[in-house]
């Protein structure tokens, strides 16, 4: 991949340089889940374009600290630290994004273990912190409709 000081999105002959992850049934494993790369951009497709026939779960990445020890500034996550990544559900059912099971339990998604709702015929945003103790943050955005 070419680097480049240019601060804009950089596009080719194939699109741009953020590959696009989709999401179709066979994708996901006995749970009804999948991981997803840190700076994703995810598309679930549609169960007649092959997608998730039924809901299932997008899992973000495992957030720690720099050396193990309880999070403060100084040891975030560098990897998660400001990262950002998108989904965009066209589909027509709901899905859900969680994060990664540390002790047994997920890390928050919005402050919630059981991660927040993708519903259908939306785009969500995430983005990373480097806390462990709250790793992600994501927002919903309904996509637009016609006049």
């Amino acid at each position: 991949m070419a680097m480049t000081n240019w601060s804009g999105p950089i596009n080719v002959d194939n699109g741009y340089i953020t590959p696009i992850t989709y999401i179709y049934e066979t994708s996901l494993n006995a749970s009804r889940e999948v991981k997803i790369d840190a700076g994703a951009n995810v598309l679930i497709l549609s169960p007649a374009d092959g997608g998730p026939t039924s809901t299932c779960k997008l899992v973000l990445p495992l957030v720690q600290t720099i050396n193990g020890l309880t999070f403060n500034v100084d040891n975030a996550d560098p990897y998660f630290n400001g990262i950002k990544g998108s989904v965009l559900n066209y589909g027509s059912i709901e899905h859900t994004l969680i994060g990664a099971t540390s002790g047994g339990t997920p890390q928050r998604v919005n402050l919630s273990t059981t991660g927040v709702k993708i519903d259908n015929a939306c785009a969500v945003q995430w983005g990373g912190n480097g806390n462990p103790d709250a790793p992600w943050a994501a927002v919903l955005i309904p996509l637009a409709v016609a006049p």
